[in-house]
């Protein structure tokens, strides 16, 4: 069990695709489902996956569904918001298609394996699959290169930040 830090930017998408669904960047799917699953700073994966696994797929869903130029047009604490959210978003998906299960570090059969699993689908990152480990660091600690991301991400242990 582990807790969950929410990012949120308010400003507008700027150079938005035509077309596209404008990101809510409030990220309000995600808060909801935080303030519906979390107490005390631990997660309650039961009854996230009992009850509220479709309100997590639509959230994934709307972070897949953001393009490259809509992502390129927002500033850089709304792109940050963006991956530490998906980040943790993803990790919490990793733990329930696990579930149920002792440690994070059990999924996979080496030392980090669910860190290094390919299931993670977002244009914005540049491939059709990723892991955990591309987004900490390949675009958070490359890209945006601040060290308060260890106390963004979480990876679902009570031994992170």
């Amino acid at each position: 069990m582990f807790a969950i830090v929410l990012l949120a930017c308010t400003s507008s998408t700027g150079g938005a695709e035509p077309k596209s669904v404008p990101f809510d960047h409030g990220h309000a799917q995600w808060d909801a489902l935080l303030k519906q699953n979390v107490r005390k700073g631990f997660v309650d994966y039961a009854r996230l996956k009992k009850d509220q696994s479709p309100q997590l797929n639509n959230y994934l869903g709307a972070l897949a569904s953001v393009g490259k130029s809509q992502y390129q047009g927002w500033s850089r604490a709304q792109q940050m918001a963006f991956w530490f959210n998906a980040y943790n978003a993803f990790t919490i998906k990793l733990v329930l298609d696990n579930h149920p299960l002792k440690s994070i570090r059990s999924v996979g059969l080496l030392p980090g394996s669910a860190f290094r699993k390919n299931f993670i689908n977002l244009p914005a990152l540049g491939s059709s699959a990723g892991s955990l480990n591309d987004i900490e660091h390949e675009v958070l600690r490359k890209r945006f290169a601040d060290p308060r991301l260890h106390f963004a991400v979480n990876c679902a242990s009570i031994g992170c930040p």
